[in-house]
Formats: C-alpha cells, sequence, structure tokens
C-alpha cells in the first residue's frame, strides 16, 4: 500500500510538471484559425492566438507578411507571463516575420519577450509591466506616434533592436526608443538611426494637471543603464535627452549610467541632461553631432537642476561649433579625462584632464568608430568600473585589442568579388556591417519599379551561396529606394552574401558579392 500512494504521488508530481510546461504554438500567413496551432496546421491570427496561450508558451511566426489591426496582452485579463515562464513571441528560426498595420502591438502584462520580429512602422509596439524583453526586432518605415518602442516598468531589457525611419510622418515628440517611469530598465546594443525626435527618449510627467493629484502619485525614473547604443541622424532633436517635465518635483530621477555608446550626426546635441542626479557618463564615442557633443541644460521651470554628474573617458570630436556646454546651476558637475579632437570647446566648465588629438577611427565612412593601433585613446582612460584590457581603459565606446577582436564591428563594401552572373547595374552601395556579432546589410536601388523584391543570400563558398531570406518590394513607399537587411547570431566564421533581384517576368540579376569575417 506504501509503495502504491508513493507512485500515485509520483504520478501526480510528474503530471502536474507537465501540465505547467510550456508549449510551442505557430502562426502562418496561409495558417487557418480552425487549425491547431502545430507547426504542421498553424494558426493565422496572432490575436487568436495570444488568446489562448498561458504562462511558458511560446507562439512561433513564420516567415511572411502579416496584416494586423491592434495587438493587446492584457495581463488585468489572465495574459502573459510570470517569474519563470515567460509568454514568448518570436520568429521561426532562419525566417522573417514582417508584421504591418495602422495601429500598434500593445503589451501591458508582465514577463513577455518579443523576439526577431520585424515592423514595419507605423505599427510600432508599446510595452509595460515587469519582467518584458525586446530582443533583436527590426523597426523600419516612415516615423510612428511616440516612438518605434515605448515601454516603462521594472526589470525591462530592450536589446539588439534596429530601428532605421523613413523620411516621412512624425514630428519632435516622436522618437526612437521611448522609456518612462520605472526602475531597473535597460537599453542595449540597440541601432537607432534617423528619428524625428530623440534616438533615446528617457523622461516622463505627470499626466494631471492637479498639484494636488502629483505629491498623492509620485513616481521614479531609476537605476536606468544605456550601453551599447548606435543612435544617429536625428532629424530634429538630439541622440538621447534626459529629463522630466510637470510635476517634476514629485519624480526622482537618478542613478542614470550612459556608457559605450555611439552619437553620430544628431541634429542638436549627442546627449542632452536636462534635470536628474547622479548621471554617469562614461566611455562614449560622440561624433558631428551639430550643436555640440553633450549639454547639460537648465532645468524646465520650478525644477531642481541636474547635479552629480559625472562625464569621463569620452571622445568628441565637434563640427567646429562645441564638445560640452554646461547651462546648470547644479552641484557637482565632473568633466574629465575625455579627448577632443581639437582645442576643447567647452561652455561654463572645465575638463580637469583635457587629452587633445585625433582619436584615429578605423572607418567612420563606413560608422567604424573603433581605434587603430596608433590612436591616442588606448590606455588613456581612468577607472570607472567597466572591463578593460592593457594598461589602463581605453577613450570611446570600444576597447582596442589587437587580439581579439571578437567585439570589432567591420564595415565591407561591394566591390571585392564580381559576380559573372548577370550584375544588376541598379543595385547601388550594397555593403555589410557587423556589430554584435550579426550582419547589416544595406543597399540602393536607381529605380523602385519594374521588380519583386530581392533573395539575400548566403554562403561560406562564394560558388556556392543559397537563399536565406526575401525581401519584398517597399510597396509602401514606391519612391523609396533604400533596403536592409539583418541576418541576426551569425556563427563565427567567413560568408559570403549577395542580393538576386526579381522581376515579374521571370528574370533576374545579382548584386556584386561581399565577403564577411564574423568573430
Amino acid at each position: 500500500m506504501i509503495k502504491y500512494y508513493l507512485i500515485f504521488a509520483i504520478y501526480l508530481t510528474w503530471s502536474s510538471i507537465q501540465g505547467f510546461a510550456g508549449q510551442n504554438f505557430y502562426i502562418a500567413p496561409n495558417g487557418s484559425n480552425t487549425n491547431v496551432g502545430s507547426i504542421n496546421s498553424p494558426w493565422r491570427s496572432l490575436n487568436f492566438a495570444l488568446h489562448r496561450v498561458r504562462a511558458g508558451d511560446t507562439v512561433i511566426l513564420r516567415g511572411g507578411f502579416y496584416n494586423l489591426g491592434e495587438v493587446i496582452i492584457d495581463g488585468r485579463k489572465g495574459m502573459g507571463g510570470r517569474p519563470g515562464m515567460y509568454l514568448t513571441i518570436k520568429a521561426f528560426p532562419g525566417e522573417e516575420p514582417i508584421l504591418r498595420g495602422s495601429r500598434r502591438f500593445m503589451v501591458h502584462a508582465n514577463f513577455v519577450r518579443v523576439e526577431g520580429l520585424h515592423f514595419i512602422m507605423p505599427w510600432r509596439l508599446e510595452a509595460f509591466g515587469r519582467g518584458i524583453q525586446i530582443i533583436n526586432n527590426k523597426f523600419t518605415g516612415p516615423q510612428p506616434k511616440f516612438g518605434a518602442i515605448e515601454t516603462g516598468g521594472a526589470n525591462i531589457l530592450i536589446e539588439g533592436n534596429f530601428i532605421q525611419f523613413h523620411n516621412k510622418g512624425g514630428n519632435t515628440r516622436d522618437h526612437g526608443i521611448y522609456v518612462h517611469k520605472g526602475e531597473h530598465i535597460i537599453i542595449k546594443n540597440n541601432t537607432i538611426i534617423g528619428t524625428k525626435g530623440y534616438g533615446i527618449h528617457i523622461f516622463d510627467e505627470h499626466k494631471s494637471a492637479n498639484p494636488n493629484s502629483w505629491s498623492a502619485h509620485p513616481f521614479m525614473i531609476k537605476d536606468y543603464l544605456i550601453e551599447g547604443n548606435f543612435v544617429a541622424n536625428s532629424q530634429e532633436r538630439s541622440g538621447m535627452i534626459i529629463g522630466k517635465g510637470r510635476g517634476g518635483n514629485f519624480i526622482t530621477l537618478e542613478n542614470i549610467t550612459v556608457r559605450n555608446n555611439v552619437f553620430v550626426k544628431n541634429n542638436e546635441f549627442g546627449l542632452l541632461i536636462r534635470e536628474g542626479k547622479n548621471i554617469k557618463v562614461y566611455n562614449n564615442t560622440f561624433y558631428l553631432n551639430k550643436i555640440a557633443s553633450i549639454l547639460i541644460r537648465y532645468p524646465s521651470k520650478g525644477l531642481d537642476p541636474a547635479s552629480h554628474v559625472t562625464i569621463k573617458n569620452n571622445i568628441f570630436v565637434s563640427n567646429g561649433r562645441g564638445h560640452v556646454g554646461n547651462t546648470s546651476s547644479g552641484q557637482e558637475i565632473i568633466l574629465e579625462n575625455n579627448l577632443y579632437d581639437e582645442k576643447p570647446r567647452l561652455k561654463d566648465i572645465v575638463d580637469s584632464h583635457p587629452i587633445v588629438g585625433d582619436p584615429l577611427f578605423v572607418d567612420v565612412e563606413n560608422s567604424n568608430f573603433h581605434l587603430k593601433a596608433s590612436s591616442p585613446a588606448i590606455d588613456a582612460g581612468v577607472y570607472v568600473g567597466i572591463k578593460f584590457k592593457g594598461k589602463a581603459p581605453d577613450l570611446g565606446a570600444f576597447e582596442y585589442d589587437p587580439i581579439n577582436k571578437k567585439k570589432e564591428p567591420l564595415a565591407f563594401s561591394n566591390n571585392s568579388f564580381p559576380d559573372s552572373s548577370s550584375l544588376a547595374a541598379d543595385i547601388k552601395s550594397f555593403r555589410a556591417f557587423l556589430v554584435n556579432q550579426s550582419v547589416i546589410l544595406n543597399w540602393k536601388i536607381s529605380s523602385n519599379q519594374d521588380f519583386l523584391g530581392f533573395e539575400v543570400q548566403r554562403g561560406g563558398d562564394v560558388n556556392n551561396l543559397s537563399t536565406i531570406a526575401i525581401v519584398k518590394k517597399n510597396i509602401n513607399h514606391s519612391t523609396s529606394k533604400s533596403y536592409h537587411y539583418l541576418d541576426e547570431k551569425v556563427a563565427p566564421g567567413i560568408y559570403f552574401y549577395r542580393l538576386k533581384k526579381l522581376t515579374p517576368n521571370g528574370t533576374y540579376s545579382f548584386s556584386s558579392t561581399i565577403k564577411v569575417e564574423v568573430h
């Protein structure tokens, strides 16, 4: 009898584990909601799937186009995940689900992971809750309202996303990644290009105009890490802002670390600091931002100024107007041990140990801001808690390492391996960039007419390439001539990439072939 009860107890325990184990469900453009959601019988609708899964499950989208309205994961209705049991929405390995629509994807729940999807903006992602992860997605198209990604909450990770905007749409209130109130939020290794407003917007305010409501509902913007991002070409604002608005005296803004980022050719400043306390700006690279690299500005009316701001180990390359300015009356604004491309152009602030000289970047034309072996930035830093190689930390976003170059992004152009097949003469500027072990392919065409799209081909042998993805013609903007593809998490090795341009009559032509070495 004892043995019987023991066996029965083990059976119940195993049954419970089985019952709560996560399952995989599949969606495909040619699926049906009358199917069972398996890999061979996929559903069609993302919303349909999200109302049938539970914590621990994974929803896998097959490649192709999805036309969507508003998609909502609502924690108030029991949707989402829980600690240790994420609800995951992700791409099928090696395929690219392309999501487009006129509304948004709303995650108002906890422990949700969104990974590997391609958002055609203005369809955008709004994610508020705890334990949310937005990883390795693409956002391309016109500027959407507020931002491509809008987030807030606690213990959030926004990592490895590629965001590139067309010139159309939006205004100065619309951004790349908009981060609201919260605690312990990490914005890491994202690429953000061409926003109308700020590339990264760290900001919040009280929505009510009633001051009594402010004191009754204080909140925090606290313990944020902004690391390893590439932010370029913001059209009307700066690369990044740190600030707060209405009711700001009842908003705690503190402990913001900005490190190892690259800010390039943004319309105002690379970084604008307006309010906040204990802000660390370490080991960033600022290149040709229009007004200056950094401004610590006076606060909004009635708010306390930024204070305890420390700026060390950065590289500043000016367009001749300014490097760093300070119009704040806050305490302990420290500028120390930074590299300037020319005599420091500073306003109301002094660098206690400036270093002047050409930083000697590898290839600024192709956005490679690593250091050459003879750079004066090597071993010129002071210790700020970041790991380094050599005698001392290097200055700027990247450590120089002549032996181990695993972290070095490389840029490649289309001039090395002309193909013997018919070359597509109108494919211009075909280039590849290696960033965080992902290969970004960018190209332009002289005409956006009379073709269907491109096959992206890859192989380990220049004479043996296979198709890894299809990039469709941009039907939303027939005049757009710029295209890109992100090949994520590529294993170390040597690869060759080529484009095959497809036409309605069945003919095709090729681009040149690019060699890329992934370390």
